[in-house]
């Protein structure tokens, strides 16, 4: 004779893997933001170097915001456990591709010189 179990449901319950396929995207999220705020990085550098400095600096801010944005996000993914991997390609893209932390970055290399 067997006896039903009834399911366990909380915390210790046995996960199948449709458990977090939704959730997965949050790391690869993060990754393409990161590179598209560096995308946004690169084309402020190019305008301000073609002298139209006020968009520049207006792209630089939205990079900042977007690349700080990303980070938190690729942070999150990574604690989580929600695409981990690209979840540290987003933190290592959003840092480099800050415009505040890359004049620090470009200056303290020039400075050693």
């Amino acid at each position: 004779m067997t006896v039903d179990r009834p399911r366990r449901s909380g915390l210790f319950a046995p996960r199948s893997p449709s458990d977090d396929a939704p959730h997965r995207g949050l790391g690869p999220l993060a990754f393409a933001l990161a590179v598209f705020f560096a995308v946004v990085t690169t084309v402020a550098v190019a305008v301000a170097a073609g002298g139209d400095y006020p968009t520049a600096t207006t792209l630089a801010w939205f990079a900042i915001a977007g690349t700080a944005g990303s980070f938190v996000l690729g942070a999150a993914a990574a604690v989580l456990g929600r695409g981990r991997r690209w979840a540290l390609a987003a933190l290592v893209v959003s840092v480099v591709a800050n415009p505040l932390l890359l004049r620090l970055i470009l200056g303290f290399f020039g400075t050693t010189t």
